[in-house]
């Protein structure tokens, strides 16, 4: 839990539009921290992709505490980065599996804390000019890829081009392979995952960013990119 010289953050009013469209009309997972990795505030969508039921559970847990300790130390290293220097940072990041784009700036008129918004990779944008152009990149190497860690390199390859929806003659075309072999990897992926239907593995792929990447992160637009070391 929190220590008693730990900050307090004020949610924002009830009747503040912004921040209710935020936490509830967005579908995006939102979630407040502060420079040690508590958690002061998650909406009913971030606490399903943590796997929690109330706000008291949510507070009793640390970044440490909910995740392996080299991905813990790196979106720490982040958030007290947008703290220390307000710079909004955005991130690829992977829960379960499941691939997202996070942007965590600075909470408005409480610099001690840190506004963090989960977005999968498989919700298009409805507008191209959505994308934030006031936000640092970082990058981490240490995600939770869920069901397709257990995935070769070729395979993850594989199952991406099936998410584009080629088939197993194009995929073969593709990387100058027979198709012989591509149906040997499918037929690995599909015992790997526990699935032989296509779709599904196509749906996979896309959940993992795998394949039809609707989210770009600003490149050249951003100040500067930081590399979390190992």
């Amino acid at each position: 839990m929190p220590s008693a010289t730990t900050q307090s953050w004020s949610a924002p009013s009830a009747s503040d539009a912004n921040w209710n469209a935020l936490i509830h009309d967005s579908g995006a997972a939102v979630a407040v921290f502060d420079a040690d990795g508590w958690c002061h505030f998650g909406n009913p969508v971030f606490m399903r992709l943590t796997g929690v039921k109330t706000m008291d559970e949510l507070r009793r847990l640390s970044i440490e505490d909910r995740l392996q300790h080299d991905m813990a130390e790196e979106r720490l290293a982040i958030l007290r980065d947008v703290i220390r220097n307000g710079h909004a940072q955005m991130f690829k990041d992977m829960r379960s599996g499941r691939a997202m784009v996070v942007t965590a700036r600075q909470f408005p008129n409480q610099p001690g804390f840190c506004l963090a918004v989960y977005r999968p990779v498989d919700i298009p944008n409805w507008a191209s000019d959505s994308e934030p152009t006031d936000v640092d990149t970082a990058q981490i190497r240490h995600v939770d890829q869920g069901p397709i860690g257990v995935l070769s390199e070729r395979e993850k390859e594989i199952l991406a081009l099936i998410g584009t929806g080629l088939t197993s003659a194009q995929i073969a075309k593709k990387l100058c392979r027979t198709i012989k072999t591509i149906e040997w990897h499918r037929s690995a992926i599909a015992r790997k995952l526990n699935t032989k239907d296509r779709v599904a593995l196509a749906q996979l792929a896309i959940q993992a960013g795998l394949c039809s990447p609707t989210f770009k992160i600003p490149g050249s637009r951003s100040r500067g990119t930081n590399h979390i070391a190992d």
